[in-house]
């Protein structure tokens, strides 16, 4: 049986342990054994405790999967684009896996450079949008591109299972609002703020998914995700009995999608557009985002998908 090493980034960042928690779980189902790395002990004490199983670390390896990650977003800086035209390392993407899962691409900004790369080392890599497959298979011609929803959608019932030692005193009318820090553009964070100004209410919540979220401002209830089960948990149970989630982070529309909330998007971001675009649509085009609230039909596809490779490529490396 093939072992599958996965890679993510270990940051206590929500999104990025919310992606590395699914493909873990996708993984799980896959024909092969998952190891993950020692030095992420922290992550894989979350994941220990959110599937109540011991995980395997620093096995030998016949592939390497990497989860997550948005190659470059126009919303990036000039100085952080011209760092990236000359390759400096300023965005969390390593180019020597051989799967890469819920990639996101920028088309605008995408590097043929980085095409080059992954069409030399990777066996397959599944893109969460319409237009990241765009450019990935289209423009940069690398035809092992497969476009499936985000990850984290496979986690629902995981989610709504998960407990918490003191659970939040909340009222039903109570509003989420889930922040980002983009430092990078201040115009864009002013507005930001004076959007969450506008929509928050005394009794609402502030999520923040890292610490550097924090917002210029005391008088706003807040929690701090800080990269344990604890405050996953919690988080996760203040979003399923709030009414209403503001997001201006993607996977906090994720989160609003999965808990089937009433949502309003700030738009920081391009994927966040895409995804809320994607949801509201009956389009045909849109056909694989249908099922956003089946998480097991999302399962399926990757681990079927994910199978046929494991077994191709082991079978490459042993003869």
């Amino acid at each position: 049986m093939a072992t599958v090493k996965l890679l993510g980034l270990n940051n206590s960042n929500l999104g990025d342990d919310l992606l590395y928690l699914s493909a873990f779980q996708i993984l799980s189902k896959v024909n092969s054994v998952v190891s993950t790395y020692s030095g992420h002990d922290r992550i894989n004490k979350l994941i220990e405790k959110a599937f109540n199983t011991k995980v395997i670390v620093d096995r030998n390896s016949n592939l390497q999967v990497n989860v997550g990650g948005t190659i470059l977003s126009s919303k990036y800086s000039l100085k952080t684009k011209i760092g990236h035209l000359l390759g400096i390392k300023t965005i969390p993407f390593q180019s020597d896996s051989d799967i890469y899962i819920s990639l996101g691409v920028d088309e605008k900004y995408f590097l043929l450079r980085e095409a080059k790369k992954l069409a030399a080392n990777a066996d397959a890599v599944f893109v969460r949008d319409i237009e990241s497959h765009i450019a990935l298979s289209i423009r940069a011609g690398f035809h092992k591109s497969y476009l499936l929803p985000d990850t984290t959608f496979v986690l629902k019932k995981i989610l709504q299972t998960m407990k918490t030692k003191s659970p939040p005193s909340l009222r039903k009318e109570v509003n989420v609002h889930i922040v980002r820090n983009w430092s990078t553009n201040l115009n864009l964070q002013k507005k930001q703020y004076d959007w969450l100004e506008l929509n928050y209410k005394p009794e609402d919540v502030v999520v923040q998914f890292c610490e550097s979220d924090s917002i210029p401002s005391q008088k706003f209830t807040t929690i701090t995700y800080d990269g344990t089960y604890e405050i996953l948990a919690e988080i996760i149970l203040i979003l399923k009995r709030c009414k209403k989630v503001y997001t201006a982070r993607y996977h906090g529309l994720v989160l609003a999608i999965m808990c089937e909330k009433e949502f309003e998007c700030f738009h920081i971001d391009e994927k966040i557009s895409r995804l809320a675009d994607y949801f509201a649509s009956n389009s045909d085009e849109h056909e694989v985002y249908f099922n956003l609230h089946d998480d097991a039909i999302i399962e399926k596809s990757y681990v079927e998908l994910l199978n046929k490779i494991v077994k191709d490529v082991t079978k490459t490396t042993v003869s």
